[in-house]
């Protein structure tokens, strides 16, 4: 294939040649395409720290690739009182605007938010914090406000996990969810999977696998979000944590498939060698979702750069 695909190129003028293998090895590496635009600009404005990006979903009936424009709901991370857990990004061309969104609940305020995911055929999303604790909800946009509707707990965490990232996908009519720690250094990511009732929240778990990223080094978190395509895809970001002003460095990658065993069992089969989707060389990559401007596997990703702020990158 390699052979037959150069002796074409070899009969192509020289600028339609190099044009033509510029935009392949641009496809081939979104990375070496992408662009990113500032969220909250920490270095400018006061409380960059409660700005961060930690998770996001794309609020798909306010995305048209015809006008280039997209909603993202995200979540916080922070544990301050009287700060807002969720905001709205709006991308209108390669502008970006933030709008907070109020917690519309009885419960109290949650704490360390990690996680955000859409329910599969449904309106509504799975939000997590870090200890496992998770919350479904609905966001209604002319309040601007999140409604909770139930809430649970990821079942048999082992002592010490702490969690950044949960995505649910439909599979032949079970709803797969997957959650992950984060890990630290030579203590590896680590992906858990299993199926949920949305009924009743119950998680029936299946399985886990140790997920070691090769980049970045140093005080790197191997896994800092998971998103799972509608075919199985699995895609993740790891991240350096130096503190709250860095230096950051992230890295998205497409680590393996979600499919049926022989068994028909949801099972996680992870690629020898892990593909690079994107990088981000001064921001800490904690959100990543399917871009839905461009075609798979385009991600947007978003970062929670402590007193930095915040950006997306694409």
């Amino acid at each position: 294939m390699t052979v037959l695909t150069m002796r074409r190129f070899d009969r192509l003028p020289a600028w339609v040649s190099f044009l033509t293998l510029s935009t392949l090895v641009i496809f081939a590496n979104p990375s070496l395409a992408q662009t990113w635009t500032a969220v909250y600009d920490g270095r400018s404005e006061p409380d960059g720290i409660l700005r961060g990006i930690s998770g996001m979903v794309v609020l798909e009936e306010a995305s048209d690739h015809l006008t280039d424009r997209f909603e993202l709901l995200v979540v916080h991370d922070t544990k301050q009182e009287n700060s807002e857990r969720f905001s709205v990004v709006r991308w209108d061309n390669g502008s970006i605007g933030l709008e907070p969104v109020t917690w519309a609940s009885d419960l109290p305020l949650p704490v360390d938010l990690e996680g955000l995911s859409p329910i599969p055929g449904d309106d509504q999303f799975i939000a997590l914090e870090s200890d496992g604790e998770f919350y479904r909800l609905a966001f209604d946009r002319a309040a601007m406000a999140v409604m909770v509707s139930d809430r649970g707990v990821l079942p048999d965490l082992p002592a010490g996990s702490n969690l950044e990232s949960i995505a649910l996908a439909e599979f032949d009519g079970q709803t797969l969810i997957a959650w992950a720690h984060r890990g630290q250094d030579e203590d590896p990511g680590v992906l858990y999977w299993g199926t949920i009732d949305l009924e009743t929240l119950t998680i029936t778990p299946i399985g886990s696998q140790p997920i070691t990223v090769p980049a970045p080094v140093g005080n790197v978190r191997h896994i800092s979000d998971v998103t799972i395509t509608s075919s199985g895809q699995v895609f993740i970001a790891a991240a350096t944590d130096n503190g709250d002003t860095g230096p950051f460095e992230s890295i998205a990658y497409e680590i393996g498939l979600f499919s049926r065993d022989d068994n028909d069992v949801l099972t996680f089969v992870p690629y020898r060698k892990f593909i690079e989707l994107g990088r981000g060389n001064g921001y800490k990559i904690e959100a990543i979702v399917r871009d839905p401007l461009r075609a798979n596997p385009a991600i947007l990703m978003g970062t929670d750069d402590e007193n930095l702020g915040s950006a997306i990158g694409r």
